[in-house]
C-alpha cells in the first residue's frame, strides 16, 4: 500500500512539474527571454497552442486570421481591389507603396495610383536569395513599412531577420546591413539620413538585466552605415523623465514603434527634431537630437499609438490604437486620430464619427496620413484594410484577396503624394 502511494505521488509530482516548466517555458519565450533555442521555442508555442488550434479549426469564424498563416484574414465578403464610395470624385491623386506576399515564401511589393488602380512600379513577385536576404517557409516573415528612393530602389526592414537592406528596381541589393535589430517603422529625412527604431545593448542609464533598450537610430540610406543611435531609456532619464520607465515594469517598457523627423522649422520645433512614438508608455515626445533635449513630452490621452506626424506648424497627429494591452480591448470599439496644437494647447478627434462608423479597429499597428486635399489615409493594418476617409464619409476602401476566405495582411503601407 505504502509503495503504491509512493509511486502515485511521484507521478503527481512529475506531472506537477512538467507542466511548470511547460508554463515557464510559455512564459519566458513569450517574454522574449533567449534561453531556449528557437526551434525549441517554436515547438512550445505550438504545443501550448494545440486546443486553441483546434477549437479555432472548428470554428473559423472565432479568430480573425489563418492559425497556420496570420498574415492571412478570415473575410469571405470583402471585395478585391479598390472600392470606391459617392464622394470618390473628389480623391485625391495618390500612390500607395505597398508591400504584401504572395505566398509563404514569395513577398511583393508595388506602387499603385490611386482611385484608379493601376500599377506603377512592381518590385517583388519572386523568392529573393543572394547570401544576405533569404525568403524562406516562414508565416511570420514580414517586410514592413518599405520607402522608396529617388532612384525607385526601396529600403526593408526583414521582421523575422531584422535586417535593413537595400533593394534596387531590378530586384538586386545594393546594401545590407545585420549589425543592429532594426524594427518598425522607416522615415526619411532628407537624401542622407533615415530614422529607425533599433536596440541597443551598452546603454548609459537603467541598465538591467532583460531590460529591452529601444533606441532612436539614424542610418545613411546611400550605404545603410548608422550615423546616430541612442537608447530611448537614456534620452528620458537624461532630460527628468525616469518615472515614465517605471509605471509599472516590463522588459519591454519603451516599445518604440515611430521615429519622425520635422521637414521644416516653426514656431515650435526646428528641421530635424524628431517626434517619437512610445507605444507601452501611451506617450508622445518632441525630441532634440542636436541638444539631447526634449522640448515636449505628453503620455495620453492615446492608448497603444502608433504612427505620429507633424501636420503643420504648430499640429501634430496621433494615430491612436486607444487598446488597453493588459485587458485585450479597445476602449471605445474603434481607433481614433488625435490632433494636438501646440498653440491653444487642445486635443481634438474630427475623424471619431467616421473610424466609429466603419469599425476601424486594429489593436496594434497601425498607420495614418493626410492627403494633399486634406482626406484621411488610414491602413487598418490587423484587419486588411486601407481607406481613404473625410470627416463626414468613406471615400474609398481597398483589400487584396489570399483566397475566398481570406485577405492579405498589409505590412504599414506608405502614401507617396504625386
Amino acid at each position: 500500500m505504502l509503495k503504491k502511494i509512493i509511486r502515485v505521488f511521484i507521478i503527481v509530482y512529475l506531472i506537477f512539474m512538467l507542466a511548470l516548466l511547460l508554463s515557464w517555458s510559455v512564459w519566458h519565450v513569450k517574454d522574449n527571454g533567449k534561453l531556449i533555442p528557437e526551434p525549441l521555442a517554436k515547438f512550445v508555442i505550438n504545443f501550448a497552442s494545440f486546443p486553441s488550434n483546434v477549437y479555432h479549426t472548428i470554428n473559423p469564424t472565432s479568430v480573425p486570421y489563418n492559425i497556420f498563416d496570420p498574415r492571412q484574414i478570415t473575410d469571405t465578403t470583402s471585395q478585391d481591389g479598390i472600392k470606391l464610395y459617392t464622394d470618390s470624385l473628389n480623391l485625391s491623386s495618390t500612390n500607395l507603396l505597398i508591400s504584401t506576399f504572395l505566398s509563404s515564401s514569395e513577398i511583393e511589393f508595388k506602387l499603385i495610383h490611386i482611385p484608379d488602380g493601376k500599377l506603377i512600379k512592381k518590385w517583388g513577385g519572386a523568392t529573393i536569395e543572394d547570401g544576405s536576404f533569404l525568403q524562406k517557409e516562414n508565416t511570420n516573415n514580414r517586410t514592413n513599412h518599405p520607402l522608396m528612393m529617388i532612384d525607385s530602389s526601396i529600403i526593408i526592414k526583414n521582421t523575422d531577420q531584422k535586417e535593413l537592406f537595400s533593394l534596387s528596381k531590378d530586384k538586386k541589393i545594393n546594401w545590407v546591413n545585420k549589425d543592429l535589430v532594426f524594427h518598425h517603422s522607416i522615415e526619411q529625412e532628407n537624401d542622407s539620413t533615415i530614422w529607425i527604431p533599433s536596440i541597443v545593448e551598452n546603454p548609459s542609464h537603467y541598465k538591467i538585466s532583460g531590460f529591452r533598450h529601444d533606441a532612436i537610430c539614424a542610418v545613411d540610406p546611400r550605404n545603410g552605415k548608422v550615423k546616430f543611435i541612442k537608447s530611448v531609456a537614456d534620452i528620458l532619464i537624461e532630460n527628468g523623465y525616469q518615472a515614465l520607465l517605471d509605471l509599472y515594469y516590463e522588459d519591454d517598457a519603451i516599445h518604440l514603434n515611430d521615429i519622425q523627423p520635422a521637414l521644416y522649422s516653426s514656431k515650435y520645433w526646428q528641421k530635424g527634431d524628431l517626434l517619437i512614438s512610445m507605444r507601452h508608455r501611451n506617450t508622445v515626445a518632441l525630441y532634440r537630437p542636436s541638444t539631447n533635449k526634449i522640448l515636449w513630452l505628453k503620455t495620453g490621452p492615446w492608448l497603444a499609438q502608433h504612427d505620429c506626424d507633424f501636420v503643420d506648424g504648430k499640429t501634430i497627429m496621433v494615430f491612436g490604437n486607444d487598446f488597453l494591452r493588459q485587458k485585450d480591448s479597445l476602449i471605445n470599439g474603434h481607433n481614433d486620430i488625435y490632433f494636438y496644437d501646440f498653440e491653444n494647447n487642445k486635443i481634438t478627434t474630427p475623424y471619431t464619427k467616421v473610424m466609429k462608423q466603419l469599425e476601424i479597429k486594429t489593436k496594434a499597428e497601425g498607420r495614418c496620413d493626410l492627403l494633399s486635399n486634406g482626406d484621411l489615409f488610414i491602413d487598418e493594418s490587423n484587419n486588411g484594410k486601407l481607406y481613404i476617409i473625410n470627416k463626414d464619409s468613406v471615400k474609398m476602401i481597398y483589400t487584396e484577396r489570399y483566397d475566398k476566405n481570406h485577405i492579405k495582411m498589409f505590412n504599414w503601407v506608405r502614401p507617396i503624394l504625386n
